[in-house]
């Protein structure tokens, strides 16, 4: 609408930066696809006719950007200038593995659809609902996902259904409160739950359900962006079975149309069609005629009708292959870099397999009177119950009421959306942390070795790079590489090594005065263990401050190269803002340049 893109403009003028995520990104048109590409990046995208003309010049792009790659040469800078630019990343199915196949049940039905023109709509004679209700009986004990256009649809429904069968069903949709939403949606998911989900349209939008295998498409949607929305709910990674669309029509009705629209003219029950607007603005006028006529005549024109199908089949299939030789394989080579991609899958994984945090927050949340209670802690699906009742400090960070049950296995999160997943990224966590960290808890410490590896000590320090001033430069942190600098070395004043592995294990509290009557330690060792820890560490802060200046140099460098080369083909780009770039890059240049160590936290550490 009109005032939410007036809003989002005026959210985009005060923040750093907006992230737009879409499965149908054009569904509403090109021109409202390029308002939004606007909002992220109006340097770049500053004219629709431009626009325009580049997107018909993607092929030749796309020809361009394949020479220069099999050079060896970055084609960045050339995707951004004259392909679909740096903010756009689209994931391919063809590039992703995981995807259930789809298999179509198309049902001819005889009789008269009931039109629904409230929720008190009695739909229970409708031949659809009669079929339904024999599904349910046959696929017993199997979940069925429904969707329909509207919540009056899905309420007249849950009625409908019911007046046939005993079944439990749940129901998702925009008269319902979020919260009630989610139960319904976690009643729906348990196993002993639900088995059928009636959701109005907002079902289509974000929820997943790839527990689900079938698919109960009671009325179709005329934009077929909306229905690859629909059949999007089920058909997701994770996903074990072929998802089976159940599609029934009426007889001579403009349902019928639509069946025979989505299962041969795009055709899209049979998988993901690429390029589904551009089809649908082609064959819609032709389209809604023919829907309208079996709704007023009662019949369908089977040559118009075949016709139609014909030449949508021919259209859709030149449409894919022009696609896939221009716009798509620019937005590949520009989404898709395999070596980060692995690499932050490995980095991923590592983080699944780490155990630490499960056992870390049970232990600081037992520290606040707050209980982790574990309900299953089966393998590979641990669940846990928070309980604050015996909360020790009311300002401890806090999850919502109705998200009290977590877990930290990422499976178990992925099947269960009702579920909170706590990783160390996780607000909470941080939270949790932050809270403990700040209060100085732990940050001066004294401990013992048991068993010892010898006579002698261990100062263990922790310091952090602090950057002044960078707190008013929003965004700056993405560029700087500080990081907690960890440093142990033993009563020498040495990097010990050949510890045991289990030297963190074997640490015990200690009594807090052992040393302060032992001026060799106190007056003399001590100082001098701290002053080599600050050295070892300022090395390490120099390694910091490279890397962070090196990473301002190639963003906020190449963004100032960026904005150049856009200036030959967008004059509304001045001087005055590649000045503000450079500008930007040289201060946080300073900052990073004037960083300090601050000692955060020293344990002295004694063995034997």
């Amino acid at each position: 609408t009109p005032e939410l893109h007036t809003f989002m403009q005026a959210l985009a003028a005060r923040t750093r930066g907006l992230m737009l995520l879409s499965a149908t990104p054009e569904q509403m048109g090109p021109r409202t696809h390029f308002a939004q590409l606007r909002l992220l990046d109006p340097d770049r995208y500053f004219d629709p006719a431009a626009y325009a003309a580049e997107s018909e010049a993607y092929e030749k792009t796309a020809e361009k950007a394949a020479k220069r790659l099999a050079r060896g040469e970055s084609v960045d800078r050339l995707l951004d200038t004259f392909g679909p630019g740096r903010v756009i990343f689209r994931n391919r199915r063809a590039g992703i593995k995981g995807f259930p196949g789809r298999q179509l049940h198309l049902t001819a039905l005889e009789g008269a659809p009931v039109p629904c023109r409230d929720a008190g709509t009695d739909l229970a004679r409708d031949p659809r609902v009669v079929h339904l209700a024999g599904l349910v009986k046959s696929l017993k004990p199997e979940k069925i996902l429904v969707i329909c256009a509207s919540p009056e649809k899905a309420k007249a429904l849950d009625r409908a259904v019911k007046f046939h069968i005993s079944v439990d069903i749940a129901r998702f949709d925009e008269t319902m409160t979020l919260l009630q939403r989610d139960r319904q949606a976690a009643w729906f998911s348990r196993e002993n739950g639900a088995r059928l989900l009636i959701c109005s349209e907002i079902g289509s939008e974000g929820r997943n359900f790839q527990f689900v295998s079938h698919l109960f498409l009671y009325d179709l949607p005329v934009n077929p962006e909306l229905l690859e929305q629909r059949i999007g709910r089920v058909d997701r990674i994770g996903q074990k079975h072929t998802i089976r669309i159940h599609v029934p029509y009426v007889r001579n009705t403009g349902q019928e149309v639509l069946a025979r629209w989505y299962a041969e003219g795009l055709p899209l029950f049979r998988g993901n069609v690429n390029g589904l607007h551009a089809v649908y603005r082609r064959f819609k006028s032709r389209l809604t005629a023919l829907i309208r006529s079996a709704e007023t005549d009662k019949r369908i024109d089977r040559h118009r009708l075949d016709a139609l199908m014909a030449e949508a089949a021919d259209f859709t299939a030149d449409a894919r292959a022009r696609l896939d030789r221009g716009k798509h394989i620019l937005l590949e080579l520009n989404s898709f870099r395999p070596e980060p991609a692995r690499e932050l899958i490995r980095s991923i994984r590592h983080a699944d397999r780490d155990t630490n945090l499960a056992g870390l927050m049970e232990s600081l949340l037992d520290h606040y009177g707050i209980e982790l209670d574990i309900i299953t802690d089966k393998p590979g699906e641990r669940l846990a119950a928070l309980t604050m009742d015996r909360m020790t400090d009311e300002a401890f960070p806090t999850l919502p009421a109705d998200h009290g049950v977590v877990t930290f296995d990422r499976a178990t999160a992925l099947a269960r959306e009702e579920l909170t997943f706590l990783t160390w990224d996780h607000p909470f966590v941080a939270q949790t942390m932050d809270f403990f960290l700040t209060r100085g808890e732990g940050s001066a410490a004294v401990a013992r070795l048991d068993p010892g590896i010898g006579t002698g000590l261990f100062l263990e320090s922790l310091y952090i790079l602090e950057i002044p001033g960078i707190e008013n430069l929003p965004g700056a942190a993405e560029f700087i590489r500080a990081r907690p600098i960890h440093i142990l070395i033993d009563h020498t004043g040495a990097i010990p090594g050949g510890l045991p592995d289990d030297f963190y294990s074997r640490i015990r509290p200690d009594r807090p005065d052992w040393f302060l009557e032992m001026d060799a330690v106190k007056s003399g060792l001590l100082p001098e263990l701290m002053e080599k820890s600050q050295a070892i560490a300022e090395e390490n802060a120099g390694d910091m401050r490279r890397v962070s200046l090196a990473a301002i140099e190639k963003t906020l460098g190449g963004e100032v190269q960026r904005l150049t080369d856009l200036q030959k083909i967008n004059p509304g780009i001045t001087d005055r803002e590649i000045e503000a770039a450079a500008g930007e890059k040289k201060k946080l240049h300073t900052l990073v340049s004037e960083s300090r160590l601050r000692l955060d936290a020293v344990r002295l550490i004694r063995s034997g």
